[in-house]
């Protein structure tokens, strides 16, 4: 009987790993995200379409700059510490982020790039076109894909009803 169950696990064995390997996790030393990078997001948050520039020049210094809709041109955003730089049509003001709810658009954007490019929060999982990434901004899981070259490419939060595409600009 032990020798049967002994045939049975070396069979089965192999063909779950087989199957389990389709996917593969990766550590963070194999696959670093661009931290420095300028793309454009096109996003659409529960039905509202907008256009934005991401710049991100380090952990402290991502800047949101919409270009679309006309309503929105002219707003950004840009971190500094644990606030917000908000220049709204000219007019500057400042927000810190525990002033703003956990799962408002502006921090589970920001928290989610911080959190995928700057933090070690864990394994990327390698896909045929490039790599992706879960992470828990404050209580919004969000999920991140990026090119083989680091860029992030889409960004989902289903939880607050986002998502996102982004074009590299260099």
């Amino acid at each position: 009987m032990k020798k049967l169950q002994l045939c049975v696990l070396a069979i089965i064995i192999p063909v779950v790993s087989i199957f389990s390997s389709c996917e593969k996790n990766i550590f963070e030393k194999e696959f670093v995200p661009r931290q420095f990078f300028s793309i454009h997001m096109t996003a659409d948050k529960e039905g509202t379409v907008f256009e934005a520039d991401v710049i991100c020049s380090s952990y402290e210094d991502i800047k949101i700059a919409f270009t679309s809709p006309q309503e929105l041109s002219g707003f950004s955003v840009e971190t500094n510490g644990d606030s917000y730089s908000i220049n709204a049509f000219g007019v500057p003001d400042e927000l810190k982020s525990n002033e703003i709810k956990d799962t408002s658009l502006l921090n589970v954007l920001i928290r989610s790039i911080k959190l995928a490019i700057f933090t070690n929060h864990g394994t990327f999982t390698e896909t045929e076109n490039g790599v992706t990434a879960t992470v828990t901004a404050e209580s919004v899981n969000v999920d991140i894909v990026f090119d083989k070259e680091g860029y992030i490419t889409s960004l989902k939060a289903p939880d607050i009803g986002f998502s996102a595409e982004f074009q590299n600009q260099g």
